[in-house]
């Protein structure tokens, strides 16, 4: 929870929402609960998992991209 009382939660899910594709929006997810978790629980292990999340929706998304593209 932040200092004005906003649970992280509803701000991860207003933005997972915006996602068409479910992995995607799964990785989105695990990344931002990680850097918001990561300066009270495990610090740079959380960031380096956020990155991890991060790095797999951008090869997921543009894997996605390239199919569609040859698809034409």
């Amino acid at each position: 929870m932040f200092e004005d009382g906003t649970e992280a939660i509803k701000i991860i899910n207003m933005i997972v929402k915006r996602y068409k594709q479910s992995i995607v929006a799964a990785q989105i997810y695990n990344a931002i609960k990680y850097i918001v978790r990561a300066p009270f629980k495990n610090g740079v292990k959380d960031l380096k998992k956020a990155k991890e999340s991060i790095n797999f929706a951008i090869k997921f998304w543009d894997d996605k991209e390239m199919e569609y593209e040859n698809d034409r």
